[in-house]
């Protein structure tokens, strides 16, 4: 993304500088990452995001950012795929094809079969969403534990999913995320984008003006083309990611291997270790990003345990 970016603020006229993350960096980054969140944050985007704050902490010191872009304007990829599947389900299907499809999916696949039996697109989102499924996470934690139900909110339209987002995903991850990471920098982040009557006005218009005819962030397109040509921003969504996989196998194995022993998870006995090393199988099997987000979550908590909680 580089050189679209950097042609972007060329047409713009601003003052463009461009920090690279070279894989020699990335084991501090990691090491210090309990340092700067006193909770654990799965989310992997803390790794560029916690470089990029530490690259900038000597010139920056107030940030303005665009948080909420997203949450506000209909921005993310799953959005449109929930509202998609939930369209396909609440169509007659005959009973019997219906039971035959879900029994397949239970045994190949038990992240869609919790996607397509979830009741509402809320609950399509949230399934599409997870690392976890609900059974996958009472087979990992050893112990009782209270996992948020959702099952009072009736969603079925993107704005409602929307307003989810802007009272839960936004808040609990996106901000406390960047907050917590600048400020340990020393640096005052800002989104420009959370003002009250912006939000209040956002929440009377048309559903279409969010995700027209499967194109996100439709009206803030609209906008932005006033300002940048379309030929700059012409590209496929990307988010703030990582080779996490990769890195895991690399980088990054020294740290897992050490984590997720059996010695490390025995300290405390809230993981299921018999569970935790089937994760690691799979990872060895299949590096994916999914089996990849599995290793990285139950590594951040290791992690913070250790830092925070470990007697």
């Amino acid at each position: 993304e580089g050189p679209k970016a950097k042609k972007i603020a060329e047409h713009l006229k601003t003052n463009h500088q461009e920090f690279y993350l070279d894989e020699n960096k990335i084991l501090d980054l990691v090491k210090l990452l309990p340092n700067v969140f006193d909770e654990p944050m799965g989310d992997s985007s803390v790794i560029p995001l916690t470089f990029l704050a530490n690259s900038v902490k000597r010139e920056v010191k107030v940030m303005l950012a665009s948080e909420g872009g997203d949450e506000l304007f209909g921005g993310y990829r799953t959005y449109a795929k929930a509202i998609k599947i939930d369209s396909l389900m609440s169509k007659p299907i005959p009973e019997l094809v219906k039971k035959t499809i879900l029994a397949i999916i239970k045994k190949t696949n038990s992240k869609l079969k919790e996607v397509i039996e979830a009741d509402n697109v809320l609950m399509r989102y949230l399934a599409i969403n997870a690392c976890f499924t609900l059974p996958q996470l009472d087979k990992l934690l050893t112990d009782e534990h209270i996992i948020e139900d959702n099952a009072n909110f009736t969603v079925n339209t993107i704005k409602g999913l929307l307003i989810y987002d802007l009272h839960n995903y936004l808040p609990n991850n996106i901000l406390i995320k960047n907050d917590k990471c600048f400020n340990y920098f020393g640096i005052d982040n800002r989104d420009a984008l959370l003002k009250t009557e912006l939000i209040d006005y956002l929440s009377t218009l048309d559903p279409q003006l969010f995700i027209n005819d499967g194109q996100q962030k439709y009206l803030l397109k609209k906008i932005t083309h006033k300002y940048i040509p379309e030929s700059l921003m012409h590209s496929p969504k990307k988010g703030f990611v990582i080779p996490l996989a990769s890195w895991l196998k690399t980088t990054l194995k020294p740290l897992a291997d050490f984590y997720l022993a059996d010695d490390k998870l025995n300290q405390h006995l809230i993981l299921n270790l018999k569970e935790v090393n089937k994760i690691k199988i799979a990872f060895k099997i299949n590096a994916s990003e999914y089996n990849a987000q599995k290793i990285w979550l139950i590594l951040q908590f290791q992690m913070w345990y250790e830092k925070w909680m470990a007697t």
